[in-house]
């Protein structure tokens, strides 16, 4: 049996009258509709757990009816932007995985913050992945092919410098493991031979 139903009465400002009256909402024809409807999100929002799975699919509501659009647009312009796809994929579920940090429990510390930050940084990685595969080639599937061109050259200069950077720092590394390697097999030698 559903709970029974308060009647509730408020005054909005005109705008927001106006405003509710031609917002399309999927289900909801009336302003008591559209109103339950935005109570009822709002209620899945504050009570929902913060688990991954609910921050997607809050996400993914979130991010929809835009992605929805730009696919209808893209079809009736016989169009298709790999970009626009592969940002479509990854908004919602970085979005999800930040939002769900938030079950993280005081106990985990270092460690939760760290597993959060890996997380992230594979995320990010891939898209940038993603996104540099589409300049591998003139005929990448965008609008417009050339709009990774101008806007690449900034980031591979500073792929450049980063790897420059991390060699020198990965060569230092293997220096001093090597030294300390050698020190060890010094040490045992002096033993071996007193």
């Amino acid at each position: 049996m559903p709970d029974k139903s308060v009647a509730l009465s408020a005054r909005l400002p005109a705008d927001d009258a106006d405003f509710l009256k031609h917002w399309e909402v999927e289900g909801a024809e009336t302003p008591s509709e559209k109103l339950r409807r935005v109570v009822h999100d709002a209620r899945d929002r504050e009570t929902a757990t913060h688990d991954y799975k609910s921050a997607l699919r809050m996400a993914t509501t979130l991010f929809g009816p835009a992605l929805e659009h730009i696919r209808a647009g893209e079809l009736e312009q016989g169009q298709h932007s790999e970009l626009i796809a592969k940002l479509g994929e990854w908004l919602p579920e970085i979005v999800a995985y930040v939002y769900s940090a938030q079950a993280l429990s005081a106990h985990e510390g270092d460690a939760g913050l760290r597993r959060l930050e890996g997380g992230i940084a594979m995320r990010v990685t891939t898209l940038m992945r993603a996104v540099l595969q589409m300049a591998i080639t003139d005929e990448a599937p965008l609008y417009d092919p050339s709009v990774l061109d101008e806007r690449l050259s900034g980031v591979l200069d500073t792929a450049r410098v980063v790897r420059r950077a991390r060699g020198d720092a990965l060569k230092k590394k293997g220096d001093k493991k090597r030294q300390k390697t050698d020190a060890k097999a010094d040490n045992a030698s002096r033993k071996g031979s007193a």
